[in-house]
């Protein structure tokens, strides 16, 4: 059975979107493999699924899978392709929809320059419910002992269970496997989360991990580079 099928992009994230609302197929976790394959499928870094809503007072079912197969909550680049793709397939003539995510209601609209902004809901800002750099820094702020062990124990899941042997970096974990490699935004935020555990503790192993991985970031990212340089807040 043929599967219609349209490639997209949001700043180069790029994506696989299928309509299964105006076709019928079951698509399978082998499925979602083959068409993200750069190699041998179509290539994505995300494979967008339109559906019917499940509920009345939204317009879509919006749903997002990685490269492997697994679906995952969020992804605000995929939501504006998501938009764009609803609208000019003529499955909805709003200019302002409701879709219907794992993690809730996701407001799209249309600006006047034919824009899509998204309203990703609100965000969480307890230290409890995001892990590592907040932890770190909460720790210090409020002089509290259970962030600190919180971002000690994500730091050490970090590099022991999301980092290969090379140094690189996975950037998704489900059922006890870890998947796809790390972006180089990636990089960004764990070197910058451990150093502010570093701060936080002053643990020097927190400040060569940071080193390490900063030195493997320059060289991943400029190869030409030779030295990498970094600059902390003396330990308390």
């Amino acid at each position: 059975m043929l599967l219609r099928f349209t490639k997209m992009h949001g700043l180069g994230n790029d994506f696989v979107v299928v309509d299964l609302i105006t076709q019928r197929f079951s698509l399978q976790e082998k499925h979602i493999r083959k068409l993200a394959d750069r190699h041998f499928g179509i290539g994505c870094d995300q494979v967008l699924v339109v559906e019917t809503p499940s509920r009345p007072d939204v317009d879509f079912r919006y749903r997002i899978y990685n490269g492997d197969g697994n679906e995952v909550e969020q992804c605000g680049n995929g939501a504006r392709c998501f938009a764009k793709y609803v609208f000019d397939k003529k499955l909805t003539g709003k200019k302002r929809i409701k879709v219907e995510t794992n993690t809730g209601i996701l407001e799209l609209s249309f600006t006047d320059n034919n824009q899509v902004r998204v309203n990703m809901g609100k965000p969480l800002l307890d230290p409890e419910t995001i892990p590592f750099q907040a932890d770190a820094r909460a720790a210090v702020v409020l002089d509290e002992a259970r962030y600190l062990e919180a971002a000690r124990k994500n730091a050490h899941f970090l590099l022991t269970e999301m980092r290969r042997e090379d140094g690189s970096f996975y950037r998704t974990r489900r059922n006890g496997r870890s998947h796809l490699d790390a972006y180089l935004e990636d990089y960004a935020f764990v070197t910058q989360g451990l150093l502010d555990l570093f701060e936080a503790d002053g643990d020097p192993r927190w400040l060569k991990a940071a080193q390490e991985i900063q030195r493997n970031d320059a060289r991943r990212a400029w190869p030409w580079a030779t030295e990498a340089w970094l600059t902390v807040t003396a330990a308390r």
